[in-house]
């Protein structure tokens, strides 16, 4: 009759995943798990059919919500996300536990990333938010440039968010640019937009009033270019 060395037997049991294998542990006499695999029930998982992203006006209430799966059920942990220079919650706590994550009054302090982690003793899941804070159009730069001879370039740069386009006015009447016109709105850092509108004084009726104006729903803003035959004016 051949022995078994306590040392190596393994005794194996039938789960409803499969099987699920024990050392023997001879010096202490007892069963050690050896290898047990894990069922995508078991696993963590969060819910990602979520809002991730928030788009708040200054003093909006919003919050985030995270669910997760698994077993045992999964405890949820929300940090900020690379906040510096504090990366405290908006309730004043580096962690909170909890399904969802309140933001009384959203607003400059508040706005950035956020994480939520959801974890238990098989595995762990990670899920990304957002929240950014609307402000209104403020256009912080004009100017004009002759480019190409006769061609003058008009510019305005303005700061909001979320971010819209430009609307170019002259004589009162809305001027409509091509969608291939290289001086059509740019949009550069977040938060930044550049709209310019470009004309030769070549033109005939080059001369007149020309104003770039800005809209979103918090707010306006515009100025004016006094374009006549020999000199462009400051801009009000």
């Amino acid at each position: 009759m051949a022995f078994i060395p306590l040392s190596i037997a393994v005794l194996f049991i039938s789960s409803a995943c499969g099987f699920r294998s024990f050392g023997l542990d001879s010096e202490l006499g007892g069963l050690g798990p050896h290898s047990v695999p894990i069922s995508d029930a078991d696993r963590t998982k969060i819910d990602k059919n979520v809002t991730t992203h928030i788009i708040a006006n200054p003093g909006d209430s919003v919050q985030f919500e995270c669910y997760a799966t698994g077993n045992p059920t999964p405890t949820i942990r929300w940090t900020r996300y690379f906040n510096p220079p504090d990366p405290l919650l908006p309730n004043g706590e580096k962690e909170y536990n909890g399904n969802i994550l309140k933001i009384p009054s959203a607003n400059s302090q508040t706005a950035g990333d956020y994480i939520c982690e959801a974890e238990n003793m098989n595995s762990d899941d990670f899920l990304h938010y957002s929240l950014e804070i609307a402000s209104e159009p403020i256009i912080t730069e004009v100017s004009q440039t002759h480019v190409f001879g006769s061609y003058i370039l008009l510019q305005c740069t303005a700061s909001c968010h979320p971010r819209t386009t430009f609307q170019w006015y002259k004589n009162g009447e809305l001027l409509t640019m091509k969608e291939d016109d290289p001086a059509n709105d740019q949009f550069v850092p977040i938060g930044i937009v550049l709209g310019s509108f470009g004309f030769s004084t070549k033109d005939n009726d080059f001369e007149g009033t020309y104003k770039c104006v800005i809209e979103n729903h918090l707010g306006k803003d515009e100025k004016v270019f006094e374009i006549n035959g020999s000199a462009i004016a400051t801009p009000k």
